[in-house]
């Protein structure tokens, strides 16, 4: 019946599939490990060439909240001359 199909619900509709998206999961942890080990070494270096090695851009979040880390325990101290200029990371062992 015709008024029966029309009153009858329908299933909503599908949202958006979410397969395309490919974000791999990063290790703030393992980042922090790594800066310790380069800036051990170097002493000094930018934001800029701390992840120039970065493949994605969460990589690059999760090496600036490694910095953030770095600095709130003291490990590395942050120059940034002008906003939104060169951020400069100095290891202090």
């Amino acid at each position: 019946d015709l008024a029966a199909s029309v009153s009858r619900p329908r299933p909503p509709p599908e949202g958006p599939g979410l397969t395309h998206l490919h974000q791999h999961e990063v290790s703030v942890a393992e980042h922090a490990e790594l800066l310790r080990s380069r800036l051990a070494e170097l002493g000094v270096a930018s934001f800029a060439d701390l992840t120039a090695d970065c493949v994605a851009p969460i990589e690059v979040v999760a090496r600036f909240l490694a910095v953030l880390d770095l600095y709130r325990d003291a490990s590395v101290e942050l120059d940034q001359p002008e906003p939104f200029g060169e951020l400069t990371v100095r290891w202090t062992p």
